[in-house]
């Protein structure tokens, strides 16, 4: 199941890149661009299904599984690093300390060093071992996806002739890429972000939990209530989702929203609570990531040699 988007992404490659060659060919019919153009698209095409199931095979970067340890571990230790004391968790499943960036992941049940993501597309995890390659395989698919757009447009506004099914074919294909152009060049985007802020994705998302939870208690210390209800009525409504509409809640939630209104209006709660939101922002202004950051971490993604395999 965890490789159906996998084989989804491969027949899309091959159907669409292999009608985007048909398509130039067409369009550079009799030109001295007709080889060259053929020859590139068509070895480009074929760079990217041997990249989509080379990702798909190699190691990311997989820590290799221990026996249980036989006695009681802490849950994390401590490690300084660039000044900074980080926490080194242990896995209970895979029966080791991980390294400061590893995590373990649930879809592939193994702990990976420098774990970013576990991408769906690629029917693997991006990490330490393949994170360089997958970063450029993205850059390149999101380029050759732009063309393969343009391309069909082209061949939509000037050369509209033939059979309806091949035309509709063609105008399927563009809003395919439409779709895409936009999915790979935010995924690019995102990847250059996170890489000059020295951050992986799981790093991201989890520090972005952390801060609004962080925010939230900023906000209870400051006077300001988030409404939280830990009453049976309430627990079902987030269990159930729509069961229980809000007249049925519990007169003690009630009762405390009703008092929390009463010290703050709606108007002055909203003004505090942007006041607040600027002083929190500024707290975490020159915060930055202890790993290595900038343009140097990205060209360092890209270009460093994958280390050995542990597998």
């Amino acid at each position: 199941m965890t490789q159906i988007p996998m084989y989804c992404a491969f027949s899309f490659l091959i159907i669409a890149g292999g009608k985007t060659i048909l398509l130039t060919n067409e369009i550079t019919q009799g030109t001295i661009y007709e080889i060259p153009l053929t020859i590139y698209m068509l070895l480009n095409w074929l760079w990217l299904l041997g990249t989509l199931i080379y990702l798909n095979y190699v190691d990311p970067g997989y820590m290799p599984r221990f026996k249980p340890f036989g006695f009681p571990v802490k849950q994390f230790y401590n490690v300084k690093y660039q000044n900074t004391i980080l926490p080194r968790n242990t896995c209970e499943t895979c029966n080791l300390v991980r390294p400061l960036r590893g995590s373990h992941c649930r879809v592939c049940n193994r702990c990976v060093n420098e774990f970013d993501h576990h991408c769906g597309w690629i029917g693997n995890c991006v990490g330490e071992r393949n994170k360089g390659r997958f970063v450029i395989f993205v850059c390149i698919v999101f380029i050759n996806s732009v063309t393969a757009w343009l391309i069909s447009f082209y061949h939509i506004l000037f050369m509209p002739g033939g059979s309806i099914i091949n035309l509709l074919f063609i105008i399927i294909i563009f809003f395919m890429f439409s779709i895409t152009n936009l999915m790979l060049g935010s995924l690019f985007i995102s990847h250059i972000y996170l890489a000059f802020n020295g951050k992986t994705t799981y790093e991201n998302i989890k520090l972005t939990k952390q801060r609004r939870h962080d925010f939230e208690q900023f906000l209870e210390e400051n006077g300001i209530q988030q409404h939280k209800c830990y009453c049976k009525n309430c627990d079902k409504k987030k269990s159930s989702q729509n069961d229980i509409d809000e007249e049925q809640v519990n007169g003690s939630c009630k009762t405390k929203r009703q008092e929390n209104e009463d010290v703050l209006s709606r108007i002055e709660r909203k003004r505090k609570e942007m006041l607040l939101r600027k002083q929190f922002s500024l707290k975490y202004k020159n915060e930055t990531s202890p790993y290595q950051r900038g343009f140097t971490n990205f060209l360092h993604i890209i270009f460093r040699p994958s280390p050995p395999s542990f597998i």
